[in-house]
């Protein structure tokens, strides 16, 4: 069982539960934050020599976000495999994913990747994102979709439910929904995936100040930018 602020080597293999996450930190202040369900290996992290490093990455199944600054004096490698592609990048933020029928899935956030697989290479750019099947070459890389807005906020939740309601944004066919109690989103007390008509509602939760963001989904899974952060204050009334 890992502890916070354990050290990870080259070859070990890190399991994510049900309700469980992790961010690892790297030299130079690169990190990869597992999504609860997410198995990734750490196949390579070590200096080739003083002025360059290597870090790769096999994620086997779940969703992970990396945040990989420029390096300065240093020519960094850093890259993510899966059952089904390989992304190489510097100096960006993105989200890859695995699911349980070997489909990689990744959306840049900032800078952007390379993607390989079945020989053959694209490059995806901020604000986009590819599918990758099962020994296909990656899809042609398309623009993410924006996040559905929140249309009935309450400055206060008084009561359970917590009923959450969203605009349709054209070319999604679901929502994430993300409840958390904090604005980094490593502490998730919700992740749910709605329909773009449905309420999103919410029990079993305590008072408190939470924040909120949504993502919609296209045709291929992939899934767009986040929503601006929104606060949820909750103090449920007594009875």
């Amino acid at each position: 069982t890992l502890q916070l602020n354990d050290t990870i080597t080259q070859g070990d293999r890190i399991r994510t539960g049900a309700a469980s996450a992790i961010e690892i930190t790297f030299e130079n202040d690169f990190s990869i934050f597992l999504r609860p369900g997410t198995t990734l290996e750490i196949t390579a992290a070590r200096k080739k020599s003083a002025a360059y490093l290597l870090y790769k990455l096999f994620l086997d199944i779940g969703k992970t976000i990396s945040r990989i600054k420029k390096s300065t004096g240093k020519e960094t490698r850093f890259e993510i495999q899966t059952p089904s592609a390989v992304a190489a990048a510097r100096g960006t933020e993105f989200r890859a994913g695995v699911d349980t029928d070997i489909t990689t899935r990744l959306e840049v956030l900032a800078g952007k990747i390379n993607v390989q697989a079945a020989s053959k290479e694209v490059e995806v750019k901020a604000g986009e994102g590819t599918a990758v099947k099962k020994d296909k070459p990656p899809a042609i890389p398309k623009k993410l979709l924006s996040p559905p807005p929140l249309t009935n906020l309450l400055p206060l939740y008084r009561e359970l439910p917590l009923e959450f309601q969203f605009e349709i944004v054209p070319g999604a066919i679901r929502y994430r929904i993300m409840l958390a109690r904090d604005k980094t989103f490593k502490d998730t007390v919700r992740d749910q995936v709605i329909k773009p008509q449905e309420s999103l509602n919410i029990t079993g939760i305590e008072d408190g100040t939470y924040f909120l963001q949504s993502r919609s989904i296209d045709d291929l899974g992939l899934e767009g930018t986040s929503l601006e952060l929104v606060e949820i204050k909750v103090k449920i009334k007594k009875l």
